[in-house]
């Protein structure tokens, strides 16, 4: 696409010829190059660059896009790991009102600090409560990019992790999700009789929904500046994973962060069982249409920059192995 030559760093392009320590050094010396989107970059300086070393007291953050697997990684690392976790479960049954923080254990048997980092309220009241300084949760889970960088700093800082998913699946995932979430407040009743196509075309249907996530742009017209920008924003802040390759992507994440398994069996268990299943599952099935049919062409349009976006990350999902590179592949299975 036109916009990748636009970011002229050699650290996501395929350079061949070029492994390990050489690939890392020219990836390093692309970082340092000034970039046209420094002023944004700034709004996330609680999060660390991709390519800073891992150092003890980094904190986990998984940016979680709808319909990206989300449920896979949250139910992987809090049942088969065991993760003190921060997303919306902390503050059920009351736990808003507290007035200190603390570890709760939910129905599921699993654990979340009584925080709610998913709203632009949960994540001021975690902010006044000392959230990052406590130490309390090995994850923290949220869809707000810019708003959770507020948590986190140079001196204890963030870093982010995601799935992608196709856009055109993703938005198929979401019809169907939509259909019948009659407990979402932006439910609409008129989705159930709706067929795909209708949906393509309607005004239901997200625009460009992980770019403008990317560049903080809820309204309006993009650019062709907007997806470069949050092409941008990936390469430095983002560990990419791919939904396409949930595998690979769960071994890259516990290289990268060097998490390891303490119960061999138990845990290795629970992550075939969650690779074989999922972690969730919608009840009514859209399927998805001949790539040049109208459908698919109607999901394309309202998609654009998304499906331009996600060609770019498949490409750093693939540069991003020379994180982890020194680090064996089921480094989960390494003795403690």
């Amino acid at each position: 696409s036109a916009f990748l030559g636009a970011i002229a760093y050699e650290s996501y392009i395929h350079i061949p010829g070029i492994r390990g320590a050489e690939r890392t050094n020219r990836m390093l010396q692309a970082a340092s190059e000034p970039s046209h989107v420094d002023t944004l970059i700034d709004n996330l300086s609680g999060f660390k660059d991709n390519w800073d070393p891992l150092e003890r007291g980094d904190h986990p953050v998984f940016w979680h896009i709808p319909k990206s697997g989300g449920s896979s990684i949250k139910n992987y690392l809090g049942s088969c790991y065991g993760m003190v976790m921060a997303s919306e479960v902390g503050v059920k049954e009351h736990h808003e009102r507290d007035i200190r923080l603390k570890v709760i254990v939910n129905k599921g048997n699993n654990r979340f600090v009584n925080v709610d980092t998913t709203t632009v309220q949960g994540i001021r009241r975690a902010k006044e409560m000392g959230f990052a300084d406590s130490g309390l949760a090995g994850v923290t889970i949220s869809p707000l990019l810019y708003d959770i960088e507020t948590l986190f700093s140079k001196a204890k800082p963030g870093r982010v992790f995601a799935f992608f998913r196709d856009p055109i699946d993703r938005a198929i995932s979401m019809f169907n999700y939509l259909q019948y979430a009659e407990w979402e407040p932006t439910y609409n009743g008129k989705l159930r009789t709706m067929t795909l196509d209708d949906y393509a075309r309607s005004d239901f249907i997200e625009d460009n929904m992980l770019t403008r996530m990317l560049v903080n742009k809820k309204r309006g017209a993009l650019s062709e500046k907007d997806v470069t920008t949050a092409a941008d924003v990936i390469r430095r802040k983002v560990l990419v994973g791919l939904m396409s390759d949930i595998g690979k992507s769960l071994d890259r994440f516990e290289r990268f962060f060097e998490w390891q398994f303490h119960d061999t069996r138990v845990q290795e268990e629970c992550r075939q069982n969650l690779l074989t299943f999922g972690g969730n599952a919608n009840k009514m099935k859209a399927e998805k249409p001949e790539r040049g049919s109208a459908t698919y062409e109607a999901l394309a349009a309202k998609n654009r920059f998304d499906i331009r976006l996600y060609s770019y990350i498949q490409k750093v999902f693939d540069e991003q192995e020379c994180f982890v590179q020194s680090k064996p592949n089921d480094y989960r299975l390494l003795p403690p």
